[in-house]
């Protein structure tokens, strides 16, 4: 498993609505807490 501050990510529709850096993924926890941070980068991008 690469070391999390190599994993970066970047949704569609945070590109299209102009925002050019990328999310670090969690450093700990499992798929719900990826799952979260996946939705609170969804959230701040639908509301920018």
């Amino acid at each position: 498993m690469p070391a999390p501050h190599l994993v970066w990510f970047a949704s569609g529709l945070a590109v299209a609505n102009g925002e050019q850096d990328p999310w670090p993924l969690p450093a700990e926890g499992g798929d719900e807490d990826i799952a979260a941070e996946l939705r609170r980068h969804l959230d701040s991008v639908e509301t920018s």
